[in-house]
């Protein structure tokens, strides 16, 4: 569905909204224990991969709310420290 999507805006709409992404002020952050203990532990306690685990403990870290379109990280999430909710907008 996306490639159709993609097809249908023509290669300088595809372009201007790849400019737009690059344009945010987005940062990286780089794993370390900080975060990544806690990770582990979410893993573990709410039988996540470690993968989505460390979305959630990356927002812990961060203290900054979560959002996903992913129903089960949605669902086993609920209840941690930040507010976790789906990509749509519903609070959990």
């Amino acid at each position: 569905m996306p490639w159709v999507i993609i097809k249908s805006l023509g290669s300088d709409d595809v372009k201007a909204a790849v400019r737009d992404l690059l344009d945010l002020p987005l940062g990286l952050q780089e794993p370390d224990a900080s975060w990544m203990d806690p990770s582990v532990k979410i893993a573990f306690e709410r039988g996540l991969t470690l993968y989505d685990a460390s979305y959630v403990g990356l927002a812990e870290h961060l203290r900054a709310p979560l959002y996903t379109a992913d129903a089960r990280l949605l669902s086993t999430a609920e209840g941690v420290a930040v507010p976790v909710s789906a990509c749509g907008g519903k609070r959990r």
